[in-house]
């Protein structure tokens, strides 16, 4: 909804799990803008049900986050998050957090 002279903002995010230079493999729309994303963070694919066509695990960490910002004239506002994202394996998803050391052994 137009209020003003401001534009609506469409919100996206499309994940990639090889490069920035392929296509998304998933993405997500919405009128509200997600959370952040930041490098480290893990996501939880299980909740994507039959959506999820990422390789076969639950577990994922954000290696890189990029955003773009574009204007449709008149029309609308678009930012879309870019999230790059690598299977995290199921040793480094048991690991305590607490545990730095173990964490880089495993992550290296």
């Amino acid at each position: 909804m137009k209020v003003g002279n401001a534009l609506p903002i469409e919100y996206r995010v499309d994940f990639y799990d090889e490069s920035f230079e392929s296509n998304p493999t998933f993405s997500l729309e919405s009128a509200c803008p997600f959370q952040p994303f930041h490098v480290g963070d893990t996501i939880n694919s299980r909740l994507w049900g039959d959506a999820d066509p990422l390789p076969d695990t639950e577990l994922f960490e954000v290696r890189e986050v990029r955003h773009h910002l574009w204007q449709v004239k008149g029309s609308h506002i678009g930012h879309s998050v870019g999230v790059l994202v690598v299977p995290v394996s199921r040793d480094l998803h048991n690991v305590s957090r607490s545990d730095p050391q173990a964490l880089q052994v495993l992550r290296a």
